[in-house]
Order: C-alpha cells, then sequence, then structure tokens
C-alpha cells in the first residue's frame, strides 16, 4: 500500500482541549426566562414593544443565533442582511472584524484568517423567521445594514459578553462565554450525530485535526455504537438461532 489514508488526518492532540458548554435543556431554560411567551407571542404579531422587550428580543435572537450557528464573535458582529436568503434559510459568512490600532472607532471589515472561515452555512427555520421578524423591527430606525445592530456600528464585545454574564446571573445558569456557545453548538450536532468532517466546515476549521482535537472525546460510546452496527451486519441467517442455543 502506497499512501496512508491517514495522512490527511494530521496530527490531534493527545489531550482534549478542555471546553464549556450549554446544553440544549440549559439553552432552553435561558430561552424561557428571556423570550417568555408574553414577548414572543407580541414580537410574532409585529406589535409595539418597549425599550425592555425590544432589548430582550434582540439579545435572545442574538445568542440563539450563536448557539444555533456556531459562528465566531466576529462573523455575527460583520454579518451583513445582504449575505443572508430570509427564503432558504442560507447565510454566508464572508468577513470578521479588523482592528488594527485597538479602537472601536476604527474597526473594519476585514477577511477572515483562513479561506475556511469563508463558508455558507443553513439556519433553522425558527431562527430565520425570528430574524425576518428583527428586521422590521430595525428598519424603523433606518436603512441598517449590518444584521444584528442598532445604528449600523459594530457590536461591542465587551458590552455583549457583559449582558450576556448578566443573564447567566440572573436566571442561574452555568457561566459560559460568548465563544462557548460555538463549543455549545458542536456539541448540539454532535448529540445529533453529526460527523467530524461536517463540524469542520460548518466550524470552518482550516484542518480536521483541530476539530478533533476539540471535540473528539465529546463522542459518547462510539466505539459500542460501532461495535452494533458491526453486530447488526455481521449476522447470517442461519445462526439466528444461535442465541437460543447459547441461552438454553
Amino acid at each position: 500500500m502506497n499512501c496512508n489514508p491517514f495522512r490527511d488526518v494530521g496530527r490531534v492532540r493527545a489531550e482534549p482541549k478542555k471546553i464549556r458548554f450549554w446544553t440544549i435543556d440549559v439553552f432552553q431554560k435561558f430561552e424561557s426566562c428571556l423570550f417568555p411567551k408574553s414577548l414572543e407571542t407580541k414580537v410574532f404579531a409585529v406589535a409595539d414593544l418597549t425599550l425592555t422587550e425590544y432589548n430582550d428580543f434582540f439579545d435572545y435572537l442574538y445568542f440563539r443565533f450563536l448557539f444555533f450557528s456556531g459562528v465566531r464573535f466576529g462573523e455575527s458582529a460583520t454579518l451583513l442582511w445582504e449575505n443572508i436568503n430570509v427564503t432558504t434559510g442560507l447565510v454566508k459568512i464572508m468577513y470578521t472584524i479588523g482592528n488594527t490600532a485597538g479602537k472601536k472607532s476604527e474597526q473594519y471589515f476585514s477577511t477572515p484568517k483562513s479561506k475556511s472561515s469563508i463558508r455558507d452555512l443553513y439556519l433553522d427555520s425558527r431562527t430565520i423567521d425570528l430574524m425576518k421578524i428583527w428586521k422590521i423591527y430595525q428598519q424603523r430606525s433606518g436603512d441598517i445594514k449590518l444584521v444584528f445592530s442598532h445604528d449600523d456600528l459594530f457590536l461591542s464585545q465587551s458590552w455583549t459578553w457583559t449582558r450576556f454574564r448578566t443573564f447567566q446571573d440572573k436566571y442561574k445558569l452555568p457561566r459560559i462565554s460568548i465563544h462557548d456557545l460555538r463549543h455549545s453548538h458542536a456539541s448540539l450536532l454532535i448529540h445529533l450525530g453529526e460527523n467530524p468532517k461536517m463540524l469542520q466546515k460548518r466550524l470552518g476549521h482550516a484542518h480536521i485535526e483541530m476539530t478533533l482535537g476539540t471535540y473528539a472525546h465529546l463522542y459518547p460510546n462510539s466505539d459500542q455504537r460501532t461495535a452494533q452496527k458491526l453486530d447488526i451486519v455481521g449476522k447470517r441467517k442461519e445462526t439466528d438461532g444461535l442465541n437460543d442455543v447459547l441461552t438454553n
């Protein structure tokens, strides 16, 4: 054999990276606290909102978007409406935030650090529906190009993090960072049975070893499931009665 089929995988770190994440149950608790049914009803009716309700809707939608897309903060802060197809749910991740001077006033649209970060991904229908409604509310303030903005300026990462921490303390939720919502998305996909290659593409990882080194240990009982699959395909019809012999 002249080629090594594992060469493309590269080196995977021996010790898994320690990550923190929310399960879907924790997120649903967060959802029910920040976006209760009473507010949901008003939002879907596109009714007038109080300032508090308006901010809660925006915050809920933003953190939901991160949880269900797995994008990085910079990618979400530079997301433009022109890069979202609200009919199909397709989102084009094209940019991140550049800031050579370290000042918010000098931030700019920058290309991601790797080609793999420029990617397409699909959103779930509820998130897309909420984004359609958000655009209606947002346009009352003018023709704003950025999706997650009130004034066409980039989100402040420090302010967003402060808001997120406030909600965690208020609702007694496990403490995680904004970036950990990306890990939460990956863990959710693993729970749903998605394979590492799909994770790599959706998260925009340049190399599969980055995906495996971060998330491989989250695949529960993968070897046991493999054995069960082999058990199914490895059976022969003429030995189907073997269990009766072994149990008698």
